[in-house]
């Protein structure tokens, strides 16, 4: 850290992985209420979920956990407020998969992904696919990356036309 530059060299990166750590929270947390049914009410299961990663030991060093919790709720928030138009958004661009047939993992990364893509601000669209590309490989099987892409590629072509 130098006099000029109060901001410390790694702070992109730390930022970087908060926000990694975000998405990863909002993916898990759309995935348990999809395991659940519980889009309806899905307060009492968000309000678990945060208390289980709270005591975790999961949460990255130097990552501010109110921040990334509030990252990762923009995120489910813009899903359950949306998620009948991401879901038809999805079905629409993915040739010969229903959302039923798909793995419940790739389901909700795709929901995640279309929500930030779809409704929330300020995130560079090639940072939502990649992050949702990196979320499939952590989680997903061998093709979820190579799935994941091709449909969130489709839906960014589809946006892209309207916005035209």
């Amino acid at each position: 850290m130098s006099a000029t530059n109060p901001v410390p060299e790694n702070s992109g990166k730390r930022f970087q992985r908060c926000r990694r750590f975000a998405r990863a929270c909002a993916f898990q947390a759309l995935y348990e209420l999809d395991v659940r049914h519980a889009w309806g009410d899905p307060e009492e299961q968000r309000q678990y979920f945060w208390q289980r990663v709270e005591s975790s030991d999961d949460v990255p060093e130097g990552c501010d956990l109110e921040r990334a919790r509030a990252f990762a709720e923009t995120i489910v928030d813009a899903v359950l407020m949306n998620k009948d138009n991401i879901d038809q958004r999805i079905q629409a661009v993915a040739e010969h998969w229903s959302l039923d047939r798909m793995s419940m993992i790739d389901r909700n990364i795709l929901r995640l992904a279309g929500g930030e893509l779809l409704y929330v601000a300020k995130i560079p669209p090639v940072t939502a696919v990649n992050e949702a590309i990196e979320l499939a490989k952590e989680y997903g099987d061998k093709d979820s990356p190579r799935f994941i892409n091709g449909i969130l590629d489709k839906i960014l072509r589809e946006r892209e036309k309207t916005t035209v």
